[in-house]
């Protein structure tokens, strides 16, 4: 878990990286781990920009932590009304889901009336929470989301967290 917050917090530290998520670590021995994360970074940056600072957090990260961290990007629009008023809507509904975590990867794509909500949902790991688990939530998602925003789609992945297992 050391390592895990210390990658997180120092992914965190660098500029224009506003959250980040799917960390895995994989320890071939020691001084073989490698591992990859998503930085959230800014859609309307500059991709040479942005490419920069994550090529630099690579190699930073992985000097201090002696490993090989790969860092994919996704961009996150954190400026228009829609986007935003949406993500607050579905956290708002997401509350009465006492099993999610948190949500990232927040989007929407499609036009008028036809829009899909693309995002991660994290989930405790639980090994008894099967499939049909999954699909039983996405499902009731939906539902509870359609009460408010009938034209919007939830278009999501679970995903589990491992720490603390």
């Amino acid at each position: 878990i050391e390592l895990v917050n210390g990658i997180r917090s120092k992914l965190l530290s660098f500029d224009h990286i506003t959250g980040c998520h799917d960390l895995v670590i994989h320890n071939y021995g020691p001084g073989r781990c490698m591992g990859s994360i998503h930085a959230e970074v800014p859609c309307d940056m500059s991709i040479v920009k942005i490419h920069e600072i994550i090529d630099e957090a690579e190699k930073k990260i992985s000097d201090e932590f002696s490993l090989y961290l790969v860092i994919h990007m996704d961009p996150i629009n954190k400026t228009d009304k829609e986007v935003n008023a949406s993500r607050l809507e579905l956290l708002n509904i997401l509350k009465s889901f006492s099993i999610i975590k948190s949500i990232h990867d927040f989007r929407i794509v499609g036009e008028g009336n036809h829009k899909n909500l693309i995002f991660d949902v994290v989930i405790d790991f639980d090994p008894k929470f099967s499939e049909s688990d999954e699909l039983k939530l996405q499902a009731d998602i939906n539902i509870a989301l359609k009460k408010s925003y009938p034209y919007y789609n939830a278009v999501m992945t679970i995903d589990r967290d491992y720490i603390g297992v």
